[in-house]
């Protein structure tokens, strides 16, 4: 038997804190283009500083918006008629991000996934449904070496190859003989949207991997079908100059869900799937985007709001053997 998740949330629901985000960051963003009118003979030092005083200011900012919309979003989808809940509090949360940056900025980059990770277990240990909370089973060691062998491995050789043909290009005459070098730049900076598949596929399967009643909710999938799948969908939206995103995301999507599953031990009790079609969400998504820009960010409430329950009511949960209940 399959159960549908259902989501109530709309945009006058959460407007003015969304809203009131995003004027506070265009209010710093004012700030700093005073301040540097302001002091126009500004010192490299003090430019620095004050750029890591907006990443700071920006990232509090940021980090208690989010505990206020989640708060407000969390508690509106649930199954089965239970409610999911949330009891994340923004100084909490304000903490772990401030630690986690300093400590990401004083190891050089190093303390990243674990930092990655302390946020992902906090966000779960506060969201609980049927009165059990989830907890997060990634670990940090993992996530750094499918960032290092998969993220930052192949960065650093495309990094490597396209300066080495752009400096080629650059000692050329820019006449016809340059035409192949121009080309081959054009394949290899377009590439990186496909070299980073497996990084994107590794990075979606350490996320999904978490504990609730004593059962464990992972991603059940092989490495080269998914990474071929998910550099299909990204290939088509580089083509198509990002036109074809919605169906990239709502594919994307259907397929990590019905792959997802409920196990206690080695028995699987629930599968997840997505009855959302690329068809019917592409004109969907489109036309949320477009009223949002057409308004200003006026509309990005209710955008995300719609986008929101369109995604989560169209997600089913078979799950034979599993309670939700207290």
């Amino acid at each position: 038997m399959k159960d549908m998740f259902s989501c109530t949330l709309e945009g006058k629901n959460w407007w003015k804190p969304f809203l009131g985000y995003i004027a506070i960051l265009v209010y710093i963003q004012v700030q700093l283009v005073v301040i540097k009118q302001a002091y126009p003979a500004m010192t490299d030092t003090n430019t620095m500083l004050l750029s890591l005083a907006e990443i700071l200011v920006t990232t509090i900012v940021a980090a208690v918006f989010a505990i206020l919309l989640m708060r407000i979003a969390i508690p509106t989808i649930s199954i089965k008629g239970q409610h999911f809940s949330f009891a994340g509090t923004i100084s909490e949360y304000v903490t772990i991000h401030l630690t986690g940056i300093l400590l990401t900025v004083l190891t050089l980059g190093i303390y990243y996934p674990w930092y990655l990770r302390r946020i992902t277990d906090y966000l779960a240990a506060q969201t609980s449904l049927g009165g059990s909370a989830f907890s997060f089973r990634g670990t940090g060691g993992k996530l750094f070496k499918y960032l290092f062998l998969a993220v930052f491995l192949p960065l650093l050789v495309w990094i490597i190859l396209f300066a080495g043909i752009m400096y080629t290009i650059s000692l050329t005459a820019y006449g016809p003989e340059a035409l192949p070098l121009f080309i081959s730049a054009g394949i290899v900076y377009f590439a990186i949207f496909i070299i980073l598949a497996p990084g994107f596929y590794l990075l979606y399967k350490w996320y999904v991997h978490f504990e609730w009643k004593g059962q464990t909710i992972v991603w059940d999938t092989e490495f080269w079908p998914s990474v071929g799948f998910v550099a299909k969908e990204i290939a088509l939206t580089v083509i198509t100059l990002g036109i074809y995103w919605p169906a990239m995301a709502i594919k994307l999507y259907q397929y990590f869900l019905g792959k997802t599953v409920i196990r206690s031990e080695q028995t699987e009790t629930g599968r997840f799937s997505f009855d959302g079609t690329a068809r019917e969400g592409f004109g969907f998504l489109w036309g949320q985007v477009l009223l949002a820009i057409v308004t200003l960010g006026i509309y990005l409430p209710w955008a995300y709001a719609n986008i929101m329950r369109w995604f989560v009511c169209k997600v089913g949960l078979t799950a034979e053997q599993l309670s939700l209940g207290e």
